[in-house]
């Protein structure tokens, strides 16, 4: 190039591999190594010798983040650095004969995005409570709150009574249902 001459750049323009945080655009060349803007003029007009660097543009980059509850899930995209937002109804799952499911927290825990991230849907459990009736001819005898499952209930009052028929005296043998079994199973 020669004093007083355009200076120009012929090839492809220059590229910046992404990083983890940002993308990269070519905006033009500037005297400053890591510039973000470019002098207009920076190649016209060149009296010395001068060195020039490619300036780049930074964009923040964005992370798909997806939210999984059992068969479903939500995705969105969230910016680097930002902690994701899960802005779907409260995340549910059906009760069992055993148990209650109450949602507790996205596992793992929320972080600051870093890249593409799934957090799934977690519960706390409760045992389920029955009502346990004991009946003699039809008539409830006892009945037992909040009994939990997998529990063997157990009848208390003094023992069922049937009247003798013409035909039959009758003894208590035991419970015909469910003989003994745990609630709930």
């Amino acid at each position: 190039v020669y004093n007083g001459s355009d200076a120009s750049y012929v090839g492809d323009a220059p590229t910046k591999a992404q990083d983890v945080q940002y993308t990269y655009t070519f905006v033009g060349w500037n005297t400053e190594v890591g510039s973000e803007s470019a002098t207009d003029s920076i190649l016209s007009d060149v009296k010395s010798d001068l060195t020039v660097y490619a300036a780049f543009s930074k964009t923040l980059r964005s992370y798909t983040i997806t939210f999984v509850n059992g068969d479903d899930s939500s995705t969105q995209t969230v910016e680097y650095g930002k902690v994701p937002v899960y802005s779907g109804s409260v995340p549910t799952k059906a009760p069992t004969a055993q148990y209650t499911f109450t949602f507790s927290a996205w596992g793992p825990t929320l972080v600051p995005v870093t890249g593409d991230a799934i957090y799934t849907a977690q519960y706390s459990m409760t045992v389920n409570k029955y009502t346990v009736q004991w009946k003699n001819n039809g008539d409830v005898i006892e009945t037992d709150l909040n009994v939990p499952y997998g529990t063997t209930p157990s009848y208390n009052g003094e023992l069922p009574l049937k009247d003798s028929d013409e035909r039959f005296t009758y003894t208590f043998a035991g419970w015909a249902s469910p003989q003994g079994d745990d609630v709930g199973a």
